[in-house]
Parts: structure tokens; C-alpha cells; sequence
């Protein structure tokens, strides 16, 4: 057996301790295991000095990894008839009768080997659970652009995937990640968080650099894994996200096992005391956190992440 079938293949560009990195592998193993059968795809966690990054199941190299991907997420090509959720609109501001139709459409058109549409309706939000002052659905916790700079969730979905290319997968998953790349950004990078107080300049007017092809991931890492459901009449809750001291937190673990999709989404719905009390047993090394800021004031504010902390 080679030192890659042992160990799997190193992909250092996702750095774990992101949650852009973090939600990118989420999708880079999500997409692949749809594309060849859910089992087919293990990933398990490696520290390094500075980082943690994916070490994957089922290949040989980064390049294969990245031929891979370009298949299944089509880049460049029109969508296909079942990706009709990217266009509900520019972003998730959805009446729920038209969202409504979608979670219909989805489910009748859903088959046990392809739910992409129905894990990506799911993630958007419920038809139930709508605003309380507007006609529009709840979005998830994720639904960081809306409008504001014209940026908008489902838009730049779309823009990615026709202007992705291999070579933008590639550095997000072999790094670094140079930051080259101009605006289409989900706001899901630390980076991205133009705080005033930390910068010596005033970063409004300055372009939006980010890496598209973690951009890409990371949003297919959030359609297929993390749902939006309803925990009651009048509120959604996105797997992944906690309240604490009157704050929101994106929360996740990092393993050092060899895991599937089915054993992540379990560890993705489960409770940060949940994660502290049975960590040695599932192989935790790490539960981070970071806190999900509102930037600015009045109506075009913005949402970013926080440096991620950690909490086990």
C-alpha cells in the first residue's frame, strides 16, 4: 500500500482553521462523492505549524483531484435542467409561494444517488419560516451578500462557475492562495472583514480580492452540507451556527480519522457540548469558532467572519 493510500492525498491550500477553507473542502468532497458514489470519498484533518489542511481518499494527485471537480461542477458550460435553484433569483430574497414551488420541484425531482437540488433548496432556507416584516423567506445564516457593493449569493454563484477555471481550483487546493482574483466573494474569509479600526486606510472604495476557487467549493460545500431548517414557527436554524453572549458563531470540528459524508453531516448537526463530551471518540482534534460581524451601518451594511478561535 503507497504512503498515499495510507496517509491520503495532502491538500494544504484548505486551511481548516478558515471557514472559507473549511466550508471549500466541504464542497471539494461533497462534489466528488456525489459525482462517484457517497462512499467513495474519505477526509480526516493534518496539523501543520500554522494550519490545518484535508488529507483525501480515492487519488493519486492534486491534479486529479482538480479534473475531478471541473467535471462535476461543469465549469464554463450552461446549467443543466436540475440546477434550476441557481436562478430563483439574484440572491434569497425568495417569496415562499415561488420557494414553495422549488421545494416541491426538488423533491419530486430528487433520486437516491441525486439530491443536489434538494440539499441545495434545502440550504437556502423553508418556505415556512419567512421574514417578519416582508414577503420573502428567511435565508441561511450564510446569505452574507444581498445587495449591498452589487453583490449578490446566487449571482455570484453563477459568475463563478462560468468563469472558474481548473487553474483557479488548483490554488485554492495546493495554495497559496495568492488573492488574485476580483470580486466574487461570499464574504466567508476573515479577509474579507474590512474593519475600520484595523486598517490604516478606508477600504470601501478598494476592489474586492479574494480566491475564486475556494469561492466556488465553499459554496457547494454549503448547498450540499449545511441545511437550513426550521426550529420554530418563526425561526430557521442553519446546521453549524450557535448563539452565545448575544452573538452568532459558525462552529466546526476537525478529525483525524478518515471520515465520509454521512459521518460529517453528523458531526455538523451536532451541539458544541456534544462535540466537547464525545471529542476523543469521534477523533476530534480540534472545535473552532468564529463569530459571524456586521460591518457598517444603515442600509448597506455587510456581513464577514471573524478570525476563527478555538474551543477544544
Amino acid at each position: 500500500m503507497s504512503d498515499i493510500e495510507q496517509e491520503g492525498l495532502a491538500l494544504p491550500g484548505l486551511d481548516g482553521t478558515n471557514p472559507l477553507g473549511f466550508l471549500a473542502a466541504l464542497g471539494l468532497v461533497s462534489t466528488v462523492a456525489m459525482a462517484r458514489g457517497m462512499q467513495s470519498v474519505g477526509v480526516r484533518w493534518q496539523a501543520s505549524v500554522d494550519r490545518c489542511f484535508p488529507a483525501v481518499t480515492g487519488f493519486n494527485s492534486v491534479d486529479e483531484v482538480v479534473s475531478a471537480l471541473t467535471d462535476a461542477l461543469r465549469l464554463g458550460s450552461p446549467p443543466s435542467s436540475n440546477e434550476f435553484y441557481l436562478h430563483l433569483g439574484k440572491n434569497l430574497s425568495i417569496d415562499p409561494n415561488v420557494f414553495r414551488e422549488a421545494e416541491t420541484r426538488a423533491i419530486s425531482e430528487s433520486t437516491w444517488d441525486q439530491r443536489s437540488a434538494a440539499d441545495a433548496i434545502a440550504s437556502f432556507g423553508c418556505s415556512a419560516v419567512v421574514h417578519e416584516k416582508l414577503p420573502r423567506i428567511q435565508p441561511t445564516e450564510l446569505h452574507f451578500i444581498f445587495g449591498s457593493g452589487h453583490q449578490h449569493y446566487l449571482e455570484t454563484a453563477n459568475k463563478l462557475l462560468a468563469n472558474c477555471t481548473p487553474e483557479h481550483l488548483k490554488e485554492a487546493i495546493e495554495g497559496p492562495w495568492r488573492y488574485r482574483d476580483e470580486k466574487l466573494s461570499f464574504r466567508w474569509d476573515p479577509e474579507d472583514a474590512r474593519e475600520y479600526a484595523y486598517r490604516w486606510a478606508d477600504p470601501g472604495g478598494e476592489t474586492t480580492r479574494t480566491v475564486w476557487g475556494a469561492n466556488v467549493l465553499a459554496f457547494f460545500g454549503v448547498t450540499q452540507m449545511l441545511a437550513s431548517v426550521p426550529s420554530s414557527a418563526t425561526q430557521l436554524r442553519t446546521m453549524g451556527f450557535t448563539r452565545a453572549d448575544r452573538k452568532t458563531f459558525l462552529v466546526w470540528p476537525l478529525w483525524n480519522r478518515f471520515l465520509g459524508i454521512s459521518t460529517m453531516q453528523s458531526l455538523l448537526r451536532s451541539s458544541v457540548d456534544d462535540l466537547r463530551e464525545h471529542s476523543e471518540e469521534r477523533g476530534l482534534t480540534r472545535v473552532l469558532r468564529a463569530e459571524k460581524k456586521k460591518m457598517g451601518d444603515g442600509a448597506n451594511y455587510k456581513w464577514a467572519f471573524g478570525q476563527s478561535e478555538p474551543i477544544l
